[in-house]
């Protein structure tokens, strides 16, 4: 049975959240992909699928933390939420950008010492992964403020 009474939300407990969240939705996309290329014959080329993955796990963190605080959280509440996850979110990119080969081979090759293009590309890699974090939280505190209110409706 759930508290009626609520909670506040910790960071941390937030970012894990998006994390597992993400995490899981990465494993299934993986598993989705693999079945289909080896029994059906299908490739998906995926070039969004990230983003959208990062969509429905900051969806899902959202809409649990509404449920717990009972209330919309403040606007620079979910702007700090959203920045930690985009900087895991970028951490975890990066992670697997270096253990991929392939990856570092192009990275050696086409940067050669300028590193500054390498901090912009990862700098707007983080600014995107933060607006689809943030519009993912905002969707999620929008669904589950409005669950709040059928439930209160219903009385």
């Amino acid at each position: 049975m759930s508290n009626p009474l609520p909670e506040p939300v910790s960071a941390l407990r937030l970012v894990v959240h998006y994390a597992l969240a993400l995490a899981v939705c990465v494993a299934v996309y993986v598993l989705l992909v693999q079945v289909s290329a080896h029994f059906f014959d299908i490739a998906f080329p995926g070039a969004a699928m990230g983003l959208i993955l990062m969509l429905v796990a900051a969806s899902s963190a959202g809409g649990g933390w509404v449920s717990r605080e009972k209330v919309r959280p403040a606007g620079g509440r979910v702007w700090k939420i959203a920045v930690l996850c985009a900087v895991l979110t970028v951490a975890m990119q990066g992670a697997v950008a270096v253990a991929s080969a392939e990856t570092m081979a192009v990275l050696r090759e086409n940067v050669r010492g300028d590193t500054a293009i390498l901090v912009i590309v990862v700098a707007a890699i983080w600014l995107v992964d933060l607006l689809v974090i943030r519009l993912g939280f905002g969707m999620g505190i929008r669904q589950g403020a409005r669950q709040i209110e059928r439930a209160a409706a219903k009385g």
